[in-house]
């Protein structure tokens, strides 16, 4: 089902949801640039606002398990561990598969 809101249409945002679809519109816009010739300091630039943002969610909602798995995606290794398990502490059963699937890719990538 789609909905189209129009300017001054009234609607309830959630900021902890808002950004979160700010930082997946910059996870997408550097897959995007990284596909094309784009200058370094742009990849980064769009990596670092999406990395930004899913703190900000995760700030606003700590106990949202889906922000935490989308900041272990997009956390640095070192951190990443950290970030899957806190996502574990808070995944039901169903969430759960997921979140170890990725932990279980980055010890693969750190050979562990």
């Amino acid at each position: 089902m789609v909905s189209v809101l129009r300017e001054g249409d009234p609607i309830q945002i959630e900021p902890p949801i808002a950004w979160v679809g700010l930082a997946m519109a910059h996870k997408t816009e550097h897959e995007i640039a990284s596909a094309f010739e784009t200058e370094q300091n742009e990849l980064m630039e769009a990596e670092k606002l999406a990395l930004y943002n899913l703190k900000q969610a995760v700030a606003e909602n700590p106990d949202d398990v889906v922000q935490w798995h989308q900041l272990g995606l997009q956390n640095e290794p070192s951190q990443a561990e950290d970030v899957y398990k806190q996502a574990l502490a808070l995944a039901t059963s169903e969430r759960a598969h997921a979140i170890f699937s990725d932990l279980g890719n980055l010890y693969r990538q750190q050979k562990q």
